[in-house]
């Protein structure tokens, strides 16, 4: 990358103010990429990131049955409740994405909420039955079972 000085550039030429506008984001995006690989490799350094991915699965699986258990347990009219209380993990670093994407068993459990996600977890399921949970209604308090409490 040259260095282009923005002094030099006139200020009534607008191709080349634009020129040094595109020159510096060109710049900046390729030091931000540096950034990246240079903290993906420190991560690598970290004892959570030097885990196997089937050790981190495994960690990540019982992540997930806890938020699976919640959400199943939960009263069938709290509309509060995360199914996916669990996806931050898998935005932590790189190897713990890579990780988590590459295990089809975190993803088989589906709660239709949006087509987008729901077809993601389809897709990150891979060849395993899906898993669609169905909320407990109460039998009291509910017009269809009549006032049983």
């Amino acid at each position: 990358m040259d260095d282009f000085n923005l002094a030099l550039v006139p200020a009534n030429d607008p191709g080349l103010i634009q020129h040094a506008i595109d020159e510096r984001l060109r710049m900046m995006s390729h030091l931000q990429n540096q950034v990246l690989q240079l903290q993906s490799h420190l991560n690598s350094f970290r004892p959570a990131c030097r885990l196997p991915d089937e050790v981190l699965a495994e960690i990540f699986l019982e992540c997930v049955k806890d938020c699976r258990a919640e959400y199943e347990n939960a009263a069938w009219n709290d509309y509060g409740q995360q199914p996916y209380k669990w996806l931050p993990i898998t935005h932590v670093c790189h190897k713990w994405r890579e990780a988590a994407l590459s295990h089809p068993r975190l993803w088989d459990w589906v709660v239709p909420l949006r087509p987008e996600s729901t077809e993601a977890f389809i897709v990150r399921s891979g060849q395993r039955p899906l898993i669609v949970p169905q909320r407990r209604l109460p039998l009291y308090n509910h017009p269809v079972a009549g006032n049983r409490g």
